[in-house]
């Protein structure tokens, strides 16, 4: 599993083309991106179809792998949200020595 974050830059071009060799020696990939001005480029290059509706990239391949295969990105996004809440929690009131504990210990 790959995930791109919306602000991805030029500069991650050497990754992208590991990613195509990847797909190219038949490596199965699920994508999830958040919708940064460069997955369009990236997509194109693996040879995968856009389309916007009222603004919004459809992609309705990468809903039904969603739904059907058994990858799921459910655990990093749950520890993601996880972090987040503890960050918002502590921020102001401790340095990172602290929040690092509580993060690596509240698990």
């Amino acid at each position: 599993m790959l995930k791109i974050g919306g602000s991805v830059g030029v500069e991650t071009d050497a990754a992208l083309d590991a990613v195509v060799a990847l797909n190219d020696a038949g490596h199965p990939l699920v994508v999830v991106h958040g919708g940064g001005p460069l997955v369009g480029d990236w997509a194109e290059r693996l040879g995968m179809e856009t389309r916007f509706v009222r603004g919004l990239r459809l992609d309705y391949d990468a809903v039904l792998n969603g739904l059907t295969l058994p990858h799921s990105s459910g655990a990093v996004e749950g520890n993601v949200n996880r972090i987040k809440m503890i960050k918002r929690q502590m921020y102001g009131r401790a340095k990172f020595d602290l929040l690092r504990k509580r993060i690596l210990h509240a698990a």
